[in-house]
């Protein structure tokens, strides 16, 4: 058995609107979650720095890992600025159909209409700026349903279009909704990416790595423990006391 990655932190996003009811509230909950990854001396993490430390086991003290999945407009519009105000970078996932405008809706995470899209203009323009790219499929099927033609041209083909307009290596891969079937870790890894990641996969690999999905709340503190030493004990009691595995 593949032993499982040790790696800080791995910060899961999608929208700035979930984080709160509305997205004034959503952008003062991330302003906040932010500004306590500066304040308490915590490092963002470069894709390539992530990957060094899979490849060597050496983190920097108190690093994070903080990634946006499906590259929605309102991480251009309100966590891009926040993001530079308190020194911190983020990589998101892009779906590349959705950047040239050839997907109008999708049933995101949480909701039922998908708020709107970054288009390549704003995506070229944070490009270089703290913010980083990697692939999220082209157009973002359920892959856990998906044929292995359809699950192969997603993933190899979302790196090779996405690489010809970026100019650069896209190195890494997210699983739309979080899962991912048996035959795709491979695919991933003969793709050409360096790494790729899930939710919580049961048996975390290289090409299958853990996130910690953000979620709404009234306080800071629930973020606070998702960053810190304690969240994985504490997470594998929880499992460990519904009769799951840690």
């Amino acid at each position: 058995m593949a032993k499982r990655p040790k790696h800080p932190p791995v910060l899961l996003y999608h929208s700035i609107a979930e984080l709160g009811e509305t997205l004034e509230a959503g952008a003062c909950a991330f302003r906040a979650q932010m500004e306590h990854l500066a304040r308490a001396g915590y490092r963002s993490l470069t894709p390539n720095e992530f990957l060094q430390g899979l490849d060597t086991g050496e983190w920097p003290r108190r690093a994070v890992f903080i990634t946006f999945d499906d590259g929605y407009l309102d991480f251009h519009d309100v966590a891009w600025p926040v993001l530079r105000e308190f020194g911190l970078n983020a990589t998101v996932f892009l779906v590349h159909d959705g950047l040239e405008g050839g997907i109008q809706a999708w049933t995101g995470p949480t909701y039922p209409v998908m708020p709107p899209l970054l288009s390549w203009a704003e995506v070229l323009e944070m490009q270089g700026k703290g913010v980083y790219f990697g692939s999220h499929t082209l157009s973002h099927p359920e892959l856990t349903k998906a044929g292995m033609e359809v699950l192969t041209a997603e993933i190899a083909g979302s790196k090779r279009a996405l690489e010809e307009r970026l100019g650069e290596e896209v190195a890494l891969f997210s699983y739309p909704y979080g899962g991912a079937p048996p035959a795709a870790p491979q695919a991933v890894q003969d793709a050409g990416y360096r790494a790729a990641f899930g939710v919580a996969p049961a048996a975390p690999t290289r090409f299958e790595l853990f996130r910690r999905i953000v979620k709404p709340a009234r306080t800071l503190v629930p973020f606070r423990l998702r960053v810190s030493r304690a969240y994985e004990p504490l997470r594998c009691i929880l499992h460990v006391s519904r009769g799951e595995k840690c």
